[in-house]
């Protein structure tokens, strides 16, 4: 029910018919379908879902790469695995009680710029990618931003391109289940 929810308002405003399909595992794919209305090339896009959201992300960019986690659901131990020492030395100062949003914070860019990347876990756990307490970055030739929904979201778009991240950030579509 979702997967035709989130695809059926992806496509509305896109433009372009979008197909998300179940892949083996409990993971799904997304591809632009042919047919589309729309002129030029499709937009790049990023598919995300946890804990009965999904979000999706569509620019007009190289590559993309979205994510969202509900806020202070990523455990330290593993936010700890995709942080560089910099953002380890200030996690480290931080009160018990920001520890878990700034957590999913890291989590969300390293996702984000993982997928953007095209290269997943390893990537992330290379703790290459410094966030600092920054709300947007740079790993490589990517940029990253990172915010919070009112639904208690955290979000995090990452793009190679010509893509003012913050105003981006705000248009993502987070779809709920119930």
């Amino acid at each position: 029910m979702l997967r035709t929810v989130a695809g059926d308002r992806l496509g509305a405003q896109a433009g372009w018919p979008v197909e998300i399909l179940p892949r083996p595992g409990g993971g799904v794919g997304t591809r632009w379908k042919t047919g589309s209305r729309a002129e030029g090339s499709p937009p790049a896009l990023s598919l995300s879902y946890c804990e009965g959201w999904a979000g999706f992300a569509f620019a007009v960019v190289g590559h993309l790469g979205f994510d969202i986690e509900p806020a202070g659901s990523v455990s330290e131990r593993a936010a700890r695995r995709v942080m560089s020492r910099a953002d380890l030395e200030d996690f480290d100062r931080l009160d018990a009680g920001c520890r878990l949003r700034v957590a999913t914070r890291h989590w969300c860019c390293a996702e984000a710029v993982s997928k953007a990347a095209g290269e997943g876990l390893p990537m992330m756990l290379s703790r290459r990618m410094e966030l600092r307490s920054a709300r947007q970055g740079t790993w490589g030739r990517y940029r990253f931003a990172v915010g919070e929904t009112d639904a208690g979201l955290s979000c995090a778009l990452a793009t190679d391109g010509p893509c003012e991240l913050e105003t981006a950030l705000a248009r993502v579509a987070v779809l709920d289940h119930r």
